[in-house]
């Protein structure tokens, strides 16, 4: 049978919500039914995210930025610390640049 990515996707997507392993369960017993190849690679799916932590569950990093004295917002603030080492920096001046 050939792989229907949407359907992994729309099992996979109920599956995860899924409260416990008993639960997760039966969600996959009444999606997947005797299709043991829809079942194997959405539990590796769950299981890579159960692995991952769930890092994609939070928002990301909101940029770093500072205001300076006359109030004006700066960002990148890490390309403009002090340095701290020899090597060439990422705006010019770099060995690469002609």
């Amino acid at each position: 049978m050939p792989i229907d990515s949407n359907r992994i996707q729309a099992v996979f997507l109920l599956a995860v919500e899924a409260t416990d392993a008993s639960a997760r369960a039966q969600v996959l017993n009444r999606e997947c039914g005797a299709d043991a190849g829809l079942r194997q690679r959405v539990e590796a799916l769950l299981a890579a995210h159960d692995a991952s932590g769930g890092f994609l569950d939070r928002p990301p990093v909101a940029p770093i930025s500072t205001v300076d004295e006359s109030g004006a917002q700066k960002r990148d603030i890490l390309n403009k610390a002090p340095r701290t080492s020899s090597a060439p920096n990422r705006r010019g001046g770099s060995i690469w640049s002609p």
